[in-house]
């Protein structure tokens, strides 16, 4: 299949709605418990990486250090138990973790991270492709992508229950995050990344690469997709 029978299937599904998302076994309260325990957490990380690259002496935060790390773990080992399960939410959310907290990890095409994306991607969670877009080259080059943005498309509404979800950048947002902190989208938010990348993956010269650029901008008048549209008119 080309990739503009592709594109053309994704726009077609694009209003479809289905029902919610079934998690496999018990993966679903490994999920919640464990993200709303390093989502209480991670701003404190954040603030205390934050004074670190201000100058406060790292001894000075070690206590306070050691208390967070007793409350992160568990909790990471809880998302663990649902990432094996096959969680696709869980899946994403722990590759995200090993990006922001693993600085020694390959920026790009690392295959413990893209490995989980990939498999929360395929399962049809949109906000994987964003980090696959920046992160997992390989894969975006390869055959798999594309059906795999129009799977997410197709079954976005499923999803809608997991949102607001953190990722590293949304480029159709506006709003402006501070250093190193992470971005916090809804489900529009991610909807609208969606169809830019889905214009990116349609043929340059298909039509429907406009058509999906115009419904991210549409949702959240995604600049960075609107300042192209407008280049490429004039």
């Amino acid at each position: 299949m080309n990739r503009s029978c592709i594109a053309l299937f994704a726009l077609m599904l694009s209003t479809h709605v289905l029902g919610a998302y079934q998690p496999p076994g018990n993966s679903e309260a490994d999920y919640r418990q464990a993200v709303a325990r390093l989502d209480a957490v991670e701003p404190q990380l954040m603030r205390m990486i934050q004074q670190l690259a201000e100058g406060t002496a790292a001894q000075d935060l070690e206590p306070r250090l050691s208390q967070l790390r007793g409350e992160w773990s568990p909790a990471l080992q809880q998302l663990q138990r649902a990432v094996d399960a096959g969680h696709a939410v869980a899946q994403y959310r722990m590759a995200l973790y090993r990006f922001a907290y693993q600085p020694d990890a390959p920026v790009l095409d690392d295959p413990d991270q893209c490995t989980l994306l990939v498999k929360s991607l395929e399962q049809g969670f949109a906000p994987a492709a964003l980090r696959i877009a920046n992160q997992c080259i390989g894969y975006v080059d390869g055959p798999a992508y594309a059906p795999a943005l129009s799977k997410a498309l197709a079954d976005f509404s499923q999803f809608t229950g997991y949102y607001p979800q953190p990722s590293v950048t949304l480029e159709c947002a506006k709003q402006d995050p501070k250093d190193i902190q992470l971005q916090w989208g809804d489900a529009p938010s991610y909807q609208a990344e969606l169809y830019r990348l889905l214009g990116f993956a349609a043929n340059r010269r298909s039509p429907l690469r406009r058509e999906f650029w115009q419904k991210a901008v549409d949702i959240n008048g995604c600049p960075t997709i609107a300042r192209r549209m407008d280049r490429l008119q004039n």
